[in-house]
């Protein structure tokens, strides 16, 4: 029984302790376009905060992205970005959840006047 109990208390802190930091690698898929995705976490320096390093492709360019802010709270994650694409400013917002080594959601783009540039759907798993 002690075993048992040791077991079980072993097993749930491991779970406990994951952590979803580590380099996303996968798509994302918009309303007219395509491509791939990496979103790097790591923790920050102090507990509970976090970064974010985004990039994607687009039309076959890497685009490299400015994070605004980071939140992660349990399985869930939101990301803000800034970004440029030929001259034009735009902001995304990915909201998604983790599940073990893979992160999935929807993000939101809008462009600097804050009009509607995109939505759609990003799904990624740590690199390995």
């Amino acid at each position: 029984m002690r075993l048992i109990l040791f077991l079980f208390v072993l097993l749930f802190s491991v779970v406990m302790l994951a952590s979803p930091a580590g380099t996303y690698v996968g798509t994302w898929t918009g309303a007219t376009a395509e491509g791939a995705i990496k979103i790097a976490l790591s923790p920050g320096a102090e507990k509970g905060q976090w970064n974010a390093e985004v990039s994607f492709t687009y039309s076959g360019a890497d685009i490299k992205c400015k994070t605004v802010s980071v939140k992660v709270e349990d399985d869930k994650v939101e990301l803000v970005y800034d970004f440029e694409i030929a001259d034009t400013h735009a902001e995304s917002t990915a909201i998604g959840e983790i599940k073990g080594n893979e992160m999935s959601g929807k993000y939101h783009t809008k462009g600097a006047d804050g009009s509607d540039v995109d939505q759609g759907t990003f799904k990624a798993a740590i690199a390995k």
